[in-house]
């Protein structure tokens, strides 16, 4: 999940009109097409084949099954896939910053089974390549309706224009809503738009969703749920 904020001047000399003004713009949104969560395969060698190549390639490029989950999930390495957004501790500037950003990871690890094979590990519920495009197309759609048809914002993107007080973002902290914000930002604002080395704050709180997700707190909701995951394991068909 992640949000997308905009915010405009507004013209108080129109505000007899007639005219409506566009002052400010919300936009909330989901990650892109991603793999299970959760392994359903008894031939976990072919799933993992399977799905593995399916994740979006800008972002897991570099995976391999002896890839650590623990180093694959650090901020540092998110960081360094990501296209011109960089993530940003909300605690980091207050006195319940957790730690160094350095050493923060995202919250992939907590949901998954510590019995899961590393491969698996690597690929349940991460954004797959279509994934990918299909943020971007909907960063490019952003962009045809608040730069090109309504001039809401700039053109380009630095952080000394007025883009930069304008535009803030929020995504939870997991792989496949990092890399679902930064393709819609790269979307919106791609490398021939942006001032050389300016980057996109992508602002999280590394412990906790409850702001843009709410986990359920159902218990009969997880019992069916792994009851059905349970089932769909002993199948022989992908």
């Amino acid at each position: 999940c992640g949000a997308i904020m905009y915010k405009g001047q507004c013209d108080l000399s129109n505000k007899h009109t007639d005219k409506p003004r566009l002052v400010y713009v919300h936009v909330y949104c989901r990650h892109g097409h991603r793999t299970p969560s959760f392994p359903i395969h008894a031939d976990t060698e072919k799933e993992t084949q399977l799905w593995t190549s399916l994740l979006a390639k800008p972002y897991y490029s570099t995976l391999s099954p002896s890839t650590s989950a623990v180093d694959a999930c650090m901020w540092k390495s998110v960081n360094s896939k990501l296209r011109g957004t960089y993530l940003h501790n909300i605690h980091a500037c207050t006195s319940t910053s957790t730690s160094n950003e350095e050493e923060l990871s995202t919250l992939d690890t907590r949901s998954v089974h510590e019995t899961w094979p590393k491969s698996q590990i690597q690929w349940t519920g991460q954004l797959t390549h279509a994934g990918a495009l299909q943020m971007e197309e909907l960063g490019r759609w952003l962009r045809r309706r608040y730069v090109d048809d309504t001039a809401f914002l700039p053109s380009t993107y630095g952080t000394s224009y007025a883009t930069a007080t304008k535009l803030h973002v929020e995504c939870t902290n997991y792989r496949r809503t990092i890399y679902s914000a930064d393709s819609l930002l790269y979307g919106l604002y791609d490398g021939n738009q942006r001032r050389s080395g300016d980057t996109i704050a992508l602002h999280m709180d590394p412990q906790h969703n409850h702001y843009l997700y709410t986990p359920f707190e159902c218990r009969r909701y997880y019992d069916q749920f792994f009851a059905f995951i349970h089932s769909l394991q002993h199948q022989t068909d992908v």
